[in-house]
């Protein structure tokens, strides 16, 4: 570890120093009062249906991605395992 000065510290080593909050009266955290139900919420903190819609992942079908057209025919072997053994015929399965 080298000796440094927290001015010499990179932004992610420092401690944070703390502020102090708006309401200070006695030095404790106060949390907003919550809604019995999102009918009684305060319409700012509900979100829109807009807000909560996903983005569709689906595609159209113009818009899906095509496997290339192949130009040679099967190949004449089949794989095992990791493998690929060389078949002289066609083994019916």
């Amino acid at each position: 570890m080298t000796n440094s000065t927290a001015g010499q510290d990179p932004a992610e080593a420092q401690t944070p120093t703390p502020t102090p909050a708006s309401d200070t009266s006695a030095g404790e955290a106060t949390t907003p009062a919550e809604a019995e139900s999102p009918e009684d919420a305060d319409p700012s903190e509900v979100p829109s249906t807009e807000d909560l819609e996903e983005p569709s992942t689906e595609k159209d079908p113009g818009e899906e991605p095509k496997a290339p057209k192949r130009e040679e025919p099967e190949p004449d072997h089949e794989a095992v395992g990791i493998g690929v053994v060389d078949t002289e015929e066609p083994q019916a399965g």
